[in-house]
This record gives C-alpha cells, structure tokens and sequence, in this order.
C-alpha cells in the first residue's frame, strides 16, 4: 500500500511542477480524485494492493478484449472493404457474399465432379486412381460399347 501512496503523490508532484501553490493544490487533489476514483474499489477513502491489483486486472482484460475487437474489425474491412476507403457499402458487402457463394458452389461441384470421377475409375477404392487403374477402366468401357 505504502507503494501505491508513494506513485500517487510522485504523479501529483509531477502534474503540479510549474504552476503556482493555490493551482498546485488544487490540481493535486484532482490528481488524489482521480487516482481514488479509479484505484479505490470500496470507496473507503485507501487503495490496498488487493484493490489495485483486480483494477489492474480488470483494465488489461478491457484492453485485451478491445485489441480482439479492433483485429475483427480489420478482418471484416479486409474482406468487405472492397475499394480500400474504409467504409463497407451494401453494394460492396453483397458482391462479396455473391462472390463467395459462387465460390462455394463451385467447390461443390467440383468436390462431386471428383467424387464421380473417383466412383468411375478408383477400381480399388483406395482414393487414388493411378495410369494402370484408369486404363483397365478405359479399355473395359471401350470394350462394353464395341459389344
């Protein structure tokens, strides 16, 4: 505690250094104001190392979740922001959905488009459809419609 007492009246000397003695007090005590405002969690009049401990806590809890935010933010203007400006407009937030919807469908196809090929060529099941397995398919198919 003693500490804490030691920082506040080195803060207020130092916010009081050129000003006259009447300015001194009188900003000294908003100094004293504002430090127990902020420091004095029960609102007794003393700031215990408890006390300053969970403000601190606190208060890099609250910067934390404030340096999250402003990364999410960056990432939604990065994705959205199109033109670069700073601002997120209907137009440019539905041509980016739209291109990301057309994206989507097009893995889809493309995931059944492979998903087909494999049921065609993959003899053994195995996932992979290496030169030999895809030609004895070939020349079977081949050998099916010169029937």
């Amino acid at each position: 505690m003693q500490r804490i007492s030691i920082y506040a009246i080195v803060l207020m000397v130092l916010c009081c250094g050129t000003v006259s003695g009447g300015e001194q007090q009188k900003l000294a005590e908003q100094a004293r104001q504002r430090f127990l405002k902020r420091f004095d969690v029960n609102r007794d009049g003393t700031v215990t190392p408890e006390e300053s401990r969970s403000v601190l806590k606190k208060e890099q809890a609250r910067r934390q979740l404030r340096q999250k935010a402003d990364a999410s933010r960056q990432k939604f203007l990065k994705r959205f922001d199109v033109n670069g400006d700073g601002k997120v407009t209907p137009e440019e937030s539905r041509g980016v959905l739209q291109q990301e919807k057309a994206r989507r469908e097009l893995k889809r196809t493309a995931d059944r488009s492979r998903a087909k090929f494999l049921r065609r060529f993959d003899a053994n099941g195995d996932g992979k459809v290496p030169p030999k397995e895809s030609r004895a398919v070939l020349a079977r198919e081949r050998a099916e419609r010169n029937k």
